[in-house]
């Protein structure tokens, strides 16, 4: 067996020993705590609700970064919350392992193929392949709630006129809609039967989504179940406003559409040409892979014009 070998397998082995332990080390003293915060805020759940009583409403839809939810958060709860964003079933447990897995295969693959171990953290940039997934999952996830969202106020506030009642209507939209919205109407609708509050359950469905447009109807629910008011009428201008807004939205992916795809071809062009290099001469292009100082300058500075195309070619509005 060669010298290479026996690194990569040590290299391996030293990673994945360092993660069994880490999972130890969570099993032991992390696992037991998450779940008793979790039984101390179902036995305290009327103290949630009182605080939630308390917060002021607008403030906290004028402020995006609040999340519509307590402020007390741990960096766990909102890693908890951005995978459920997303909609997936993956556990923090199991992203953090499948990362690491990714990580140590990519730096070690690299590793064995150039034997240099300055090379291999460019390989363990695979460990970011989840992350990107989840991303992607989630931006999608929130512009099809996003779609979805004036159809369904729509729907609920001809059921309001029709005579139904809210949780009545509520429940039509978790059974006749299609995913995800159903799913969290279904999810909201079944906190409010098993005797929830519906502020509470509201902001939950909030925290779940984050979408602007289900921030301002929890609030113009809450809001109408503290004054009053026509709430028909509330819903049905709100599902205008909202078709307006993907109008808009539209109309500036569209004015932007030059910018993104000049990005895609600018990150995309250097890898394809040096691909390109690496297989029709070999000798010509095998500098870069001596002096991998250039390689990795090159990567940052990719990173560096990805990241300023993106700040500008999206728009907040």
């Amino acid at each position: 067996m060669s010298i290479s070998s026996v690194m990569l397998f040590t290299f391996v082995g030293v990673t994945f020993s360092i993660v069994s332990i880490g999972w130890i080390v969570y099993d032991l003293f992390f696992s037991v705590r998450h779940r008793a915060d979790d039984r101390l805020k179902d036995a305290f759940y009327d103290e949630m609700r009182s605080r939630s009583n308390a917060s002021p409403l607008l403030r906290e839809l004028s402020n995006a970064n609040a999340g519509f939810t307590f402020n007390s958060r741990s960096l766990t709860t909102r890693f908890k919350t951005w995978l459920e964003q997303s909609g997936s079933q993956l556990t923090p447990r199991d992203f953090v392992l499948s990362s690491l897995c990714l990580a140590a295969l990519g730096g070690g693959g690299i590793f064995y193929v150039t034997n240099s171990f300055f090379l291999a953290p460019l390989g363990m940039i695979a460990g970011l392949l989840p992350a990107a997934c989840i991303c992607h999952r989630r931006l999608q996830r929130t512009e099809m709630l996003t779609q979805q969202l004036p159809e369904a106020f729509s729907a609920i506030s001809r059921a309001l006129r029709a005579g139904q009642g809210l949780p009545t209507a509520i429940q039509m939209v978790a059974n006749d809609f299609p995913k995800p919205l159903s799913e969290e109407f279904t999810h909201y609708y079944e906190q409010q039967h098993l005797g929830v509050a519906n502020e509470v359950a509201l902001r939950d469905m909030v925290r779940r989504v984050d979408v602007m447009e289900l921030r301002i109807f929890a609030v113009a629910l809450i809001v109408q179940q503290r004054a009053g008011g026509n709430l028909a009428e509330l819903l049905k201008k709100l599902a205008d406003l909202i078709r307006k807004r993907v109008k808009l939205r539209r109309r500036v992916k569209a004015l932007t559409g030059e910018g993104r795809m000049q990005a895609v071809v600018l990150i995309a062009m250097p890898v394809l040409v040096l691909a390109a290099l690496a297989v029709v001469a070999p000798d010509y292009s095998s500098v870069l892979w001596e002096h991998y100082e250039i390689l990795i300058g090159c990567a940052i500075s990719q990173c560096i014009g990805a990241f300023l195309i993106s700040r500008i070619v999206n728009i907040d509005y």
